[in-house]
């Protein structure tokens, strides 16, 4: 075994952590939050659209609060409202969210869905 700077894969390392902290302080535009969120490319076009939405919400909500987005709502449960569209709290709780992320965020939720699912056609992603 030979340890990184031995063999020089230091400053391979070095690059790359400075790669990963100048994506994290790059200011994003809350309306492409959605590209972040894993497995976006497996829904269909109102799914997306509610999932920008949910993401462009998530953002906001995080920065206004100075804390990570998925101190909000976790990413994996974003993407499963944006996927099934809950019309109501008892089918959020049945996707998994937490008791708290449906206490302060569950209305919110909601609305937003019910927002894509009133998108005319014309206004969905491609």
């Amino acid at each position: 075994y030979q340890p990184p700077a031995a063999a020089g894969w230091l400053p391979a390392a070095l690059d790359e952590c400075r790669l990963m902290q100048q994506r994290r302080q790059e200011i994003q535009a809350p309306e492409e939050a959605w590209r972040d969120i894993t497995n976006a490319w497996q829904l269909r076009t109102r799914q997306l659209a509610c999932l920008q939405l949910l993401a462009d919400w998530r953002l906001r909500k995080a920065r206004e609060r100075d804390m990570a987005v998925n101190f909000v709502v976790r990413e994996e449960k974003l993407w499963a409202v944006a996927r099934y569209m809950p019309g109501s709290l008892g089918e959020l709780d049945s996707l998994g969210l937490s008791g708290s992320e449906i206490r302060f965020h569950g209305k919110t939720l909601i609305s937003l869905v019910a927002k894509a699912q009133a998108l005319p056609e014309e206004a969905l992603p491609e």
